[in-house]
């Protein structure tokens, strides 16, 4: 599954520490998306996942990885 936007992008040091293991109560997309990541992880395998492919001024693409039997 992929989406994409045309939107402002996310920037490097951002999306660096997106999937990072930190728990900061204000950030808690970040922990979502870390979270989500980590189960597709632990459940399907380290083959599968979330990917962020992001270009400031350009927009993101959100990329979710799993075998083609899980719906």
């Amino acid at each position: 599954m992929e989406s994409t936007n045309n939107g402002s992008g996310i920037e490097k040091a951002v999306l660096d520490n997106i999937f990072k293991q930190e728990q900061n109560i204000n950030r808690f997309s970040k922990v979502g998306l870390n979270n989500v990541n980590q189960r597709l992880k632990l459940y399907l395998g380290d083959a599968y996942g979330i990917q962020i492919v992001s270009t400031v001024g350009v927009g993101t693409t959100v990329i979710i990885s799993v075998p083609d039997n899980v719906a």
